[in-house]
């Protein structure tokens, strides 16, 4: 209700579409010891119908709604620094 009072709303807690991830294996199928805890995903938006994300899981290459996502957000910060980047920059970079 903080749009009635005059105040922003937040929105920390929204994602960026497309946005790399990983879908964490809790109880979905029995892992052995040296089995990997999660697959990569890449993530397309918000279940209709629940809390939970839709992800696109690149190993079974299924789209999934899950709830145990870990958000790579390096990529966002990447992407930022290299908006900048000009052909000038490239031509100045010694090796």
């Amino acid at each position: 209700m903080n749009c009635l009072m005059g105040e922003n709303p937040t929105i920390g807690h929204l994602k960026m579409f497309c946005c790399k991830c990983d879908i964490l294996n809790n109880g979905k199928e029995n892992l052995g010891k040296l089995d990997e805890k999660a697959d990569d995903g890449i993530f397309l938006g918000y279940s209709l119908t629940s809390h939970a994300y839709r992800v696109y899981n690149k190993k079974l290459m299924t789209v999934e709604e899950s709830i145990h996502i870990v958000f790579n957000e390096t990529n966002h910060a990447e992407h930022e620094s290299m908006k900048n980047y000009t052909k000038e920059d490239d031509q100045n970079i010694t090796l």
